[in-house]
């Protein structure tokens, strides 16, 4: 069974089973463009880094718009 009790839990199960299928479309100028589960993943890793480099710790609350 997975543990998908937490976001972090899901992204990681998805990035791990399926890297390269669609997780997220946006819209671009002229059509769609898909984001996969592990550029997801990446970009998630990414803000958390900058958040860690800002001063923030485990436990603390930040809201992202």
């Amino acid at each position: 069974m997975f543990d998908d009790r937490t976001l972090v839990h899901a992204l990681r199960r998805w990035a791990d089973t399926t890297p390269d299928a669609p997780a997220l479309y946006t819209r671009g100028p002229a059509d769609w463009q898909a984001t996969t589960w592990r550029g997801y993943r990446d970009r998630v890793h990414a803000v958390a880094r900058a958040l860690v480099a800002l001063g923030h710790k485990p436990g603390d609350r930040v809201a992202l718009a």
